[in-house]
């Protein structure tokens, strides 16, 4: 029997909230305690609903629909959410934090849907597209710290984009995406240069380098104080490309498009100590200088390097050997992810760098026309193969080649965990043994791919609980109005 500081523990909702909390991916286990009495259900239910879908909470009946909006704190609709829309526009979302909507004001028949319901005080990450700004929304939201813009409505000007995000004042995450570049004016930008806190900017529009001094200027040489991650989009001149790693000291993540490579865009990064993630894609035929790629030894704490050049072109690095490669790995104890499509004098002797000086690699895309029959005739092939990538290996190899088969099956037996081996345009299942052709994707982001995982299959609802969806979030609770009423 509980002794009665335990009886008193548990029925004081602080401690049942923290409790309750710890165990939220338990749903089953959370179902259960919502039966206890009608102070465990509110609890329970809470942390039940926090995370749940705007489909379970559709399936609740109109007249207690309330009681669930109130305890979620994230709303994800997409595109065609307009059912959802039209149920929920006269809810109270009051705990939501993040809101990720699409064509929130006008769907494809030009119905409008509310959205002050989901402009709530705690809102703090707010992601649309294909509606108009809201200009009460600074007053409403004024914890709002991340906001995702994308195909704005077409009665949205440049002065109002202005007017809406300088008027949020705690932003902190900033990202003007798909057909926002001609509403993002110069004034916009000295505005966020300004920003104290803004750690995370996304741009579609181009920076020439004009601009970038100017901003400068005004912010007495130092723009974007806390910036930590920049993202554009658009191809920058190269020279703008100079500008901004001299002025960003402290970016952690840089992902940039250029025009040309006229300027040592990799050279001016190398005083930039913290850069974890680089990912710059060249235009116009580029070509690298071995001085210029092995600058790229000064960022030791680099987790992923991704250099390419945009469809259909090609990045010349002629005179950058193997022996400038083993230099360069070994500068890079962390890295994890590789895409280097940089047409240099390498061979496959450059693996056994990786191999050997980066540990943690778990991602290679060489993009290299290798001779691997130099690989296949060695004693053991298999120590030219770095041990830990886990995901995928490209290479260069003709598409009717038979050799992606069996470096497929000396990748496999030098690491069990592989699921897929890829070679330029032949893709290999170790589980099945076959290959087929496979054309690679544009881009992958400079991260590991995901693992494959098996789809969760939907339960049928029983006498011990309801339909469960495949993220394992309740539609409903069976005993809502016992608890309730009791």
């Amino acid at each position: 029997m509980a002794s009665p500081a335990m009886a008193q523990a548990v029925a004081m909702p602080e401690i049942l909230e923290r409790i309750f909390n710890s165990m939220e991916t338990d749903h089953r286990a959370l179902l259960a305690a919502a039966r206890v009495n009608k102070l465990w259900f509110d609890c329970a239910t809470n942390s039940l609903w926090k995370h749940a879908s705007h489909n379970a909470l559709a399936d609740i009946p109109k007249d207690r629909q309330q009681i669930y909006a109130a305890k979620m704190e994230r709303v994800n609709v997409g595109s065609f959410g307009g059912k959802f829309h039209k149920f929920s526009h006269d809810l109270s979302f009051d705990k939501l934090m993040f809101a990720e909507m699409g064509s929130i004001h006008a769907s494809r028949q030009g119905t409008e849907f509310h959205l002050q319901q989901y402009l709530r005080p705690r809102l703090e990450t707010l992601h649309f597209y294909g509606g108009q700004l809201v200009g009460d929304m600074q007053a409403t939201c004024w914890r709002l710290k991340k906001i995702w813009i994308a195909s704005p409505g077409s009665q949205v000007s440049s002065e109002m984009m202005f007017d809406f995000i300088s008027g949020c004042k705690s932003l902190e995450s900033v990202t003007l995406s798909k057909e926002t570049g001609n509403l993002t004016s110069d004034q916009l930008l000295h505005d966020l240069a300004s920003r104290p806190n803004l750690t995370k900017l996304g741009l579609e529009r181009s920076l020439e380098p004009a601009l970038i001094s100017d901003i400068a200027e005004a912010s007495s040489g130092h723009p974007f104080p806390a910036l930590r991650s920049l993202r554009i989009t658009k191809p920058l001149p190269s020279a703008s490309g100079v500008l901004l790693g001299e002025l960003l000291p402290s970016i952690t993540t840089i992902d940039l498009s250029f025009q040309d490579s006229q300027n040592d865009i990799l050279g001016s990064m190398a005083s930039i100590r913290d850069l974890r993630h680089i990912k710059f894609t060249f235009g116009n035929e580029a070509k690298l200088f071995p001085g210029q790629l092995l600058s790229l030894k000064s960022h030791r704490n680099l987790e992923s390097l991704n250099l390419k050049p945009t469809k259909g072109g090609k990045i010349d690095a002629t005179g950058f050997t193997d022996t400038d490669f083993g230099q360069l790995s070994a500068q890079l104890p962390n890295l994890k992810y590789l895409w280097f499509e940089v047409q240099g004098d390498l061979t496959t002797a450059s693996l056994a760098s990786l191999s050997n000086q980066c540990q943690t690699i778990g991602q290679i895309d060489p993009r290299q026309t290798f001779d691997w029959d130099v690989l296949l005739v060695l004693q053991d092939p298999r120590s030219f193969i770095p041990e830990t990538p886990r995901e995928l290996i490209r290479g260069g190899i003709p598409y009717n080649s038979q050799e992606p088969s069996k470096m497929a099956i000396i990748a496999k037996n030098r690491m069990p965990t592989f699921e897929l081996v890829a070679f330029d345009w032949v893709q290999y299942d170790v589980s099945t043994h076959e290959s087929t052709p496979r054309p690679f994707p544009e881009s992958l982001p400079p991260s590991l791919p995901p693992r494959r995982r098996r789809p969760v299959k939907k339960r049928q609802a029983t006498s011990e609980g309801p339909v469960y969806s495949t993220r394992r979030i309740p539609d409903n609770c069976p005993h809502c109005s016992k608890h309730t009423q009791a």
